[in-house]
């Protein structure tokens, strides 16, 4: 399977902006898509995090397009309409997101897979053409994916969600890594 990694700058992202502007970030997965008077609706869970997460909340709370389901301690399920998604309007069945959308300063991360190589090299070229939209090719290659990481995500203890956290705000998972493990025993 190819897998890529992109970084995208969108100006319409209501919730990735807010966390170009608050030390806040947000890591979303797709719960359920439906349809409700005809018209579609997505569903996502979203683990928030950083200092400014409430203020996070709060713009998920108070903004018209979402509808908040409920919050337990960092975990927000809410939902909004389906033509309203950006992933929705930009994979074809072709590319599929692998893991959590990621959204911290300004900016979303995804992680996406295809069989075919071409596929994410299309998906990269229609987001390049977009108004509004950049978008940066961290990383193309042939690799196996763990469809179960959420699972193992969950029964993680509390610390140790923690501390994967706080590795990923301090930029050991990033491409390339701002922080070595040493660097973060220190911190």
């Amino acid at each position: 399977m190819w897998v890529a990694r992109l970084k995208i700058w969108r100006e319409s992202g209501v919730i990735v902006k807010a966390t170009g502007r608050l030390r806040a970030f947000g890591y979303s997965y797709y719960m359920n898509t439906f349809k409700r008077g005809g018209k579609g609706y997505v569903t996502k869970v979203m683990y928030i995090g950083g200092p400014d997460k409430e203020k996070l909340f709060d713009v998920m709370r108070r903004h018209k397009k979402l509808t908040v389901h409920q919050r337990e301690g960092d975990q927000v399920v809410y939902e909004h309409q389906a033509l309203d998604t950006f992933h929705a309007q930009m994979l074809d069945g072709t590319v599929f997101i692998v893991g959590p959308v990621v959204g911290e300063r300004g900016v979303e991360h995804w992680t996406v897979a295809s069989w075919k190589k071409r596929n994410i090299q299309r998906l990269v070229r229609k987001l390049s053409k977009i108004k509004g939209v950049r978008v940066q090719l961290q990383g193309l290659k042939r690799d196996n994916i763990d469809f179960f990481l959420p699972t193992a995500f969950a029964k993680l203890s509390r610390k140790e969600r923690e501390a994967l956290m706080e590795a990923v705000e301090k930029g050991y998972y990033d491409f390339p890594r701002k922080r070595n493990l040493e660097q973060l025993a220190k911190d």
